[in-house]
Parts: C-alpha cells; sequence; structure tokens
C-alpha cells in the first residue's frame, strides 16, 4: 500500500468537509456508537485479546483457602505426610492463576458477553493482522449505513455479469443496471466516512493514525474499496477506468493537487465519466465530480490549461 497519494496530495481533513443532510455522524447516534464499542471489545474479547480487571479479579476469585502442612510441604503430599495441616489465604499469585483459569472457561462456554458487562473484563486491541483490520473496518462501514457484505456479493456479480457480456453471451441488461445501481448507492454511503467516525469509536489512534497514516483512503484501500495508487494510475494510462471501488478524488476533497499523474488520472476520469469532448468539459462538471479544487487552485480556475496538461 503506498502513502505517497495521501501525503502529497494535501488533502482536507475529512471532518471538515460539510455533511450530507441524509447522513448524520455517528456521534449523532449514542445507542449506535455504544453498540460498535461493545462489537469491538467482544470482538477482541473472543478471540483471546483481553486483561482482567481488577474487579475481576476481585469478583471472581475463588473464596478457598490453600491448605499445607507447616513445613511448607504440598497438599497432594498429605497422604504420605502425619505432619499436622495448616490453612492459609491464597497468594495474589494463586488468586490470579485461578481466575484467568476461570475467565479462559467462562470464555469456552461463550460467556465473554457477560463478563464484559460486568466489568470483568477490558478488551485488549491488536492490529497487528490485516484480517482483523479490514473486518473491523468493514464492521464500522456497516454500522455507518453501508452493507459491505452486500456489496462484495454484488461486486462478484459484476464481474460474472461483465465476463458474459466479453464472451458475447446472453447478459441481463436490467439486471447489471440493478447491480451498478445498488454498488452505487453503497458507495455514496461509503465514501463519506471521516476521521471522526474513527475517532469517535476509539479507532483513530491505535488504527487510522497508525497503519494508515490517518488516510481514510488508504484505510479504504486495504479494505477493498479504494483503488490503490498503481490501479487508479494504470486505468488512467488505458483510459479504461472502473466503477468497483472508490477512486481518491470520490472521497475528499484535495486542496493541493502537487501529483502531475495524479492529476492527469483525475482529469482522464473525468472525461470518461462525462462520455463528452474535451473540449466540452465545463467547470459544472468539475464542480459536480468534486474537483473544482483542481481548477481553483492548480490552473487558477482555467479549464483550458487543465485540459492541456491532461
Amino acid at each position: 500500500m503506498t502513502r505517497r497519494l495521501a501525503m502529497s496530495s494535501g488533502q482536507v481533513a475529512s471532518s471538515q468537509l460539510p455533511i450530507a443532510k441524509d447522513r448524520l455522524p455517528l456521534t449523532d447516534h449514542f445507542d449506535k456508537k455504544a453498540e460498535f464499542k461493545r462489537w469491538l471489545a467482544l470482538f477482541f474479547i473472543e478471540r483471546g485479546k483481553y486483561k482482567i480487571t481488577e474487579k475481576g479479579y476481585a469478583e471472581l476469585a475463588p473464596q478457598l483457602v490453600r491448605q499445607d502442612t507447616h513445613f511448607g510441604e504440598d497438599n497432594a503430599a498429605k497422604e504420605r505426610s502425619t505432619k499436622r495441616e495448616i490453612a492459609r489465604p491464597l497468594t495474589r499469585k494463586e488468586i490470579k492463576e485461578a481466575v484467568a483459569a476461570k475467565v479462559e472457561a467462562l470464555c469456552r462456554e461463550g460467556k465473554s458477553e457477560g463478563l464484559l458487562d460486568e466489568g470483568h473484563l477490558a478488551y485488549k486491541a491488536d492490529w497487528k493482522e490485516k484480517g482483523t483490520r479490514v473486518t473491523v473496518i468493514k464492521k464500522l462501514l456497516e454500522f455507518l449505513g453501508a452493507s459491505p457484505a452486500k456489496l462484495d456479493e454484488l461486486r462478484k456479480e459484476l464481474n460474472e455479469l461483465i465476463l458474459k457480456a466479453a464472451r458475447e453471451e446472453k447478459t441481463d441488461a436490467k439486471r447489471m443496471q440493478e447491480v451498478l445501481d445498488e454498488i452505487r448507492r453503497n458507495f455514496e454511503r461509503i465514501r463519506r466516512i471521516t476521521a471522526d467516525d474513527f475517532n469517535n469509536v476509539s479507532l483513530g489512534g491505535g488504527l487510522l493514525s497508525k497503519y494508515y497514516n490517518s488516510s481514510i483512503y488508504l484505510a479504504l484501500v486495504e479494505a477493498g474499496y479504494a483503488y490503490s495508487e498503481d490501479e487508479l494510475r494504470k486505468d488512467a494510462r488505458t483510459g479504461q477506468f472502473r466503477t468497483d471501488k472508490l477512486y481518491p478524488w470520490e472521497m475528499t476533497r484535495i486542496g493541493n493537487w502537487v501529483d502531475k499523474e495524479n492529476r492527469i488520472a483525475a482529469i482522464k476520469w473525468l472525461v470518461w465519466k462525462t462520455k463528452k469532448d474535451p473540449r466540452e468539459i465545463t467547470k459544472d462538471d468539475f464542480r459536480s465530480s468534486g474537483l473544482e479544487g483542481l481548477v481553483a487552485g492548480r490552473y487558477k480556475g482555467s479549464n483550458y490549461k487543465v485540459l492541456v496538461e491532461a
């Protein structure tokens, strides 16, 4: 995964963008926010990524005493010993071992939810595995109103329909359009995700910042919902743009288009999208496609200069 695009393009922080009226941030839905945090905690706990709280040790500690001889021999040897036995409280180490074994057994029995609710466990986030990161990002998208699982199915179906068409087999044109429309609706939700959505559910520092350089775009690239820099440049060279992922300029307003190749790719994409002769591209076309910053900033409002470079 490349970080150059997110860093060199000077993207405006997505949290500064205006919020669409039909989609409020996760912070305005406290119940959904709490529900996601609960899911996240259980996700890690059920994978053994947890720590036992002080409350857990206090309430789950066995109310027992250890039977020893007065010479400190283990109880297992009592049948071989005639020495007098004495009782003593369990040591801190013994309590921790006993509670850890009990928690492990309860988790195996599917009772981790109760342990969490009682405050006996706290989860420990571990983002080293790509599969973990992708699973959590997809779950966040689901809580934000998208349908990642359905989207993955639709993209697979679209690829099959495209292959059938390429082989000149009979293809259901109506169904293909339905699939495209549903994919578009899902991506309309996905492209609005912001850094605040990560921060508000405790995914900002450990996940977004550390693994994606605070770039929503890079997070979606790894999750499979945005084209990488290599992919978008290849599409620009071939002129064969696609719709089964997002291009970075479809997600956020890019304030400083430093990289020439990325500027050219975005312009070629606009020509492809509008199906217009380049000479017919207007400022409204740039504006409606989220590329007005390219014209206004880099080319001082000149459509002509934009198209000449491309």
